[in-house]
């Protein structure tokens, strides 16, 4: 049934002891040393209604985020923002802004040597100063 329905066998079986879903007919067996072993039986209908709480229980997946569009009243950008107006990756971005004039680094470096963690603002004027020069060059 679980291969049927899509859902891990251990899923299913919780959704049946607590009574989220349920079988035309079940069988006790009570050879067992440990306990009672329960056996469940399922018609086309039980299917359909397991399918549908199924569905009905998946985790929702996040809507996909509104790409990032310049309207051209933003004053400060992030490195993500100006990665994906000009399709690099971040880390060339971070590169290319941390040391320009003008930038606002928001952060500190670690004393210990570890990575480095700083935020970057950048205003617009920078941005268009280093896509200028970067494209005459």
């Amino acid at each position: 049934m679980s291969e049927i329905v899509g859902v891990p066998q251990a899923l299913l079986r919780l959704w049946l002891d607590s009574g989220k879903i349920s079988a035309t007919a079940t069988a006790k067996d009570t050879q067992m040393m440990l306990g009672s072993k329960m056996d469940y039986f399922f018609t086309e209908k039980d299917i359909e209604q397991v399918k549908a709480f199924a569905r009905k229980s998946a985790p929702k997946k996040p809507e996909a985020t509104e790409q990032f569009v310049d309207d051209g009243e933003q004053k400060f950008f992030t490195v993500a923002q100006i990665a994906f107006m000009w399709q690099l990756s971040t880390d060339i971005i971070q590169r290319l802004f941390e040391n320009e004039t003008g930038v606002l680094p928001l952060g500190k470096n670690n004393p210990r040597g570890k990575r480095k963690r700083i935020t970057l603002r950048i205003p617009r004027a920078v941005m268009e100063r280093v896509k200028k020069r970067r494209s005459n060059s």
